[in-house]
């Protein structure tokens, strides 16, 4: 500013040494060019928002949205890719990061498309500084492909359930040695009265005490070596605790995702005595 300084016109400058300042914001530069550098390579989608506006996505997430270019996104609401069903369950699940300062893990969401069209997605977000300012980080993963595919295993095991609970072959699933599955012609075999009085149960709770030890080597083998149990003569338990005679066989299957056996077995009690009385 001018002034006069011994009667003369003259200016006071005031100097503020920034280096500091200048060396924090290149250093702030370089790790935003260096985040830019990874995430623009990443396989996963991944968009930063500053005050619920896009600022920054990679390649993946404009293939996710079928966006053409950047310019196609840049400036968006983070809404306008959720869809309308989600907005409000997303909009507070953003709130109580910012109040916890804590991450949001992955979370199932729908989200949209540029073309309007809705997917389903994970997504998982964290906060970050951008150009200075507070900023949201989201990851966003398609998993349309793994809801195809769980809705066939569905479908799958819908049918096979139709298909086995016709059977007159008794039969049942286990799962981590316990029943999840059993159809009409088991629980008949138990002398169950209904579904509830067997899943859950043990598997051993219907096989004899004899017989325990050389039933779980098979299992283990059969899990071990991915052969079914070929059809092989056990003593068994019903729900009252009286032992029978049945010819089992056993083969692997998945069941909700995971590895489990499917048991058909066969009473011969009646055929043990007539063995028996020749």
């Amino acid at each position: 500013a001018r002034l006069t300084w011994e009667g003369k016109p003259a200016a006071q400058v005031v100097c503020r040494d920034i280096t500091d300042r200048k060396r924090v914001e290149d250093k702030l530069r370089e790790s935003e060019q260096r985040y830019r550098g990874v995430v623009d390579m990443s396989p996963e989608a991944a968009i930063v928002y500053v005050d619920r506006r896009l600022v920054f996505a990679n390649q993946a997430f404009l293939d996710q949205v079928g966006a053409s270019s950047l310019d196609k996104v840049l400036g968006k609401l983070s809404e306008d890719f959720i869809h309308l069903g989600d907005r409000e369950a997303s909009q507070a699940r953003r709130e109580e990061m910012l109040i916890s300062n804590q991450p949001i893990g992955l979370t199932e969401i729908r989200r949209l498309r540029l073309d309007g069209t809705e997917y389903p997605a994970e997504v998982a977000a964290t906060q970050l500084l951008w150009n200075g300012k507070p900023a949201i980080q989201l990851v966003c993963r398609d998993i349309t492909d793994r809801h195809i595919a769980e809705e066939k295993l569905l479908e799958s095991e819908a049918r096979y359930r139709r298909v086995v609970t016709l059977s007159p072959d008794a039969t049942f699933i286990q799962l981590d040695y316990k029943l999840v599955f059993a159809n009409d012609a088991f629980l008949r075999q138990v002398g169950a009265g209904s579904l509830d009085e067997v899943i859950g149960k043990s598997l051993y709770d219907f096989i004899h005490p004899d017989e325990r030890e050389k039933v779980s080597a098979r299992r283990k083998n059969m899990f071990a070596s991915d052969e079914p149990i070929a059809p092989v003569e056990v003593k068994r338990l019903r729900l009252d605790g009286s032992e029978y005679y049945a010819e089992i066989a056993a083969a692997r299957l998945t069941w909700d995702g995971k590895p489990a056996a499917q048991v058909v077995c066969r009473d011969i009690t009646d055929r043990k005595r007539v063995e028996d009385k020749l």
